[in-house]
């Protein structure tokens, strides 16, 4: 049987493997070995190997291109156009962009199909252009978001968790917990460094758990705040910075550090999920905390991750064995039903792409 042609939209941060991998997982979720046509606009060759395009994907850099592309797809097949993963901020440009799928959309349900927009998450800070945004959502056939905030403003669809925890090592497979000796450490370069208060929260937690200080880069433009924490922390540590621009190979030396870490610390969201589902405990305890890490792992049933998202050192609780192991349980049981949920996903979206499961 013959299955639908996709126009994917998967775009994203140049130098960051966070934007890659979430969008590989939405690639391997909407690839039903139909024709993929892909908007990539000005990637590097790096962040293109991030995003494990199958062969015979044809890539776009412009997005004029890609859209005459989808759209003749939808005229001459009932393609299924599928709007961009992440992080998608609210901007006059990008309300552009987004109306201008408004035909390709409709012209798709008429067609018996219908647009996909999953594992987003929208940042309304300009109301005005909301609605732009949320007929893109109503006009497409399979919506979800990876987070509560997102689905309240956009008017409705399913909270499903971050595409990003559909990756990574099987959990029966993650390195049991006795031989993990790692505390890792990963922070955003555009924001304040934390004080000394919590360099010695860190400190101390990590010497009461027995742990390495391991600080890591899954952004190339992290690099420079990795060197700063390394310079405040007195212990030994070891820094593991951005070193290829391939994507794959960046995640492949990250993951390997979380296969070793018993507890990841980070005010990065992908840092945070990247390292769960290698079998780390993640936390969100980082003072310059916006807020974000809390939301999406509350979606992902994981509430004590973002707990501390925000709170100031002097607020933070210390951390002991007995409270570490209980994270590792439910660090398993969260990452094991976020797999479920994602993978209920996968087949509603299958059955989208099979032109016996229109709906």
């Amino acid at each position: 049987m013959t299955v639908r042609e996709v126009g994917l939209w998967a775009t994203g941060q140049d130098d960051n493997i966070g934007d890659s991998l979430l969008r590989r997982a939405l690639v391997e979720a909407v690839d039903g070995s139909g024709r993929l046509s892909v908007f990539v606009g000005p990637a590097s060759p790096g962040f293109v190997s991030g995003l494990g395009l199958p062969d015979g994907a044809v890539q776009h850099a412009s997005f004029g291109a890609w859209y005459r592309d989808t759209l003749a797809a939808v005229w001459r097949s009932g393609a299924v156009p599928v709007l961009n993963a992440g992080e998608v901020p609210v901007s006059r440009g990008g309300a552009v962009r987004v109306g201008a799928l408004f035909p390709l959309l409709a012209l798709s349900r008429l067609r018996g199909a219908g647009g996909v927009w999953v594992g987003a998450g929208v940042p309304v800070q300009r109301r005005g252009l909301r609605w732009v945004y949320r007929l893109a959502a109503r006009l497409c056939r399979v919506v979800s978001w990876r987070d509560a905030r997102t689905a309240l403003t956009m008017g409705g669809g399913d909270v499903v968790p971050d595409l990003g925890f559909a990756l990574g090592t099987s959990v029966a497979a993650w390195p049991a917990d006795d031989t993990r000796d790692v505390l890792a450490l990963s922070l955003r370069f555009d924001r304040p460094l934390p004080d000394a208060r919590w360099f010695a929260w860190i400190e101390e937690s990590a010497a009461a758990l027995g742990l390495r200080l391991v600080v890591v880069s899954q952004v190339a433009r992290d690099d420079g705040r990795g060197a700063e924490i390394a310079a405040r922390i007195e212990a030994d540590v070891e820094v593991v910075p951005w070193s290829s621009s391939d994507h794959r190979k960046q995640e492949d030396l990250v993951r390997e550090v979380y296969s070793r870490s018993r507890l990841v610390v980070s005010d990065r969201l992908h840092v945070l999920v990247v390292a769960c589902t290698e079998g780390a405990v993640p936390l969100g305890a980082v003072p310059s905390g916006t807020g974000k890490v809390r939301r999406h792992f509350d979606a992902a049933g994981m509430p004590w991750v973002g707990e501390h998202d925000g709170v100031p050192a002097s607020s933070l609780p210390p951390l002991d064995a007995a409270l570490l192991d209980v994270r590792s349980v439910d660090t398993r049981t969260a990452v094991i039903a976020a797999r479920r949920a994602l993978a209920a996903q996968r087949t509603l979206l299958r059955e989208l792409l099979d032109p016996g499961g229109r709906r």
